[in-house]
């Protein structure tokens, strides 16, 4: 992924991952006042990114054609 080796960025990696494979578009977060407000912004930005591609290699299961 390019960023360093930190929990953050492996549990990015890990969540991310089940959107490449399963398509999932959204996640339940209980616990946003407890993480840093830019640590979110992170997380969107890969999960748009791991979205799309999940929608450019399954054209069939995608539901619509937006970017993200």
């Amino acid at each position: 992924t390019g960023y360093p080796k930190a929990p953050r960025f492996y549990i990015m990696k890990w969540l991310t991952d089940y959107i490449n494979e399963y398509g999932i578009d959204g996640y339940r977060v209980d616990t946003v006042k407890h993480v840093e407000e830019n640590v979110w912004q992170e997380f969107k930005t890969e999960c748009d990114f791991a979205f799309s591609e999940f929608k450019k290699k399954n054209p069939d299961k995608a539901l619509d054609d937006n970017s993200i």
